[in-house]
């Protein structure tokens, strides 16, 4: 017969199991595992109600942005965040076309479904733009700004994205 220790490292090893697969029947599998004999010493397991969730790995935007990746999936609670706005286009895949090309002329741009935040309306629109910044940084977001109305875009904007009441926007730096 396996000793109690056995029993405890089988017990340990099934509500992990039933943790991470979100079984109902953990108390069940537990049984199974240990039997349910007289002889078979009785394990005190705690079993969650409900499996802790999976935190998402996230990434810094400096790293995404530096990985080529084209929507940096801004959180609206991340917001405000200033952009400077080039097209706010119906179809995702024109969205990525007008980034592509920016990109081909050396800008870090990105899209953003705009459906996701509160200070555009909830638009069903995908935003291109360059960014994001930081709200502190509105000084180098006017520099930027007039550099690109001058070389790329005459009508590019700044504009925050965030939550409904947050929006703030520039059109000449």
């Amino acid at each position: 017969m396996p000793s109690r220790n056995a029993f405890t490292a089988l017990a340990r090893i099934a509500v992990i199991c039933c943790i991470c697969t979100g079984l109902v029947g953990c108390i069940d599998i537990i049984k199974t595992i240990l039997g349910s004999s007289a002889d078979t010493p009785s394990v005190a397991v705690d079993v969650p109600a409900r499996p802790a969730p999976i935190p998402e790995p996230r990434i810094s935007w400096a790293d995404a942005r530096a990985m080529g990746v084209l929507n940096l999936d801004i959180k609206e609670s991340k917001g405000p965040v200033w952009t400077i706005a080039f097209y706010a286009l119906s179809s995702k895949s024109k969205a990525i076309k007008e980034a592509k090309k920016l990109r081909a002329k050396g800008l870090q741009s990105h899209i953003a479904w705009l459906g996701e935040y509160g200070s555009a309306n909830n638009q069903d629109l995908w935003l291109v733009y360059v960014g994001p910044y930081a709200r502190h940084e509105e000084a180098l977001v006017r520099k930027e700004l007039a550099t690109i109305q001058k070389t790329v875009r005459k009508k590019a904007y700044a504009v925050t994205i965030g939550r409904h009441d947050t929006r703030r926007q520039i059109n000449k730096p």
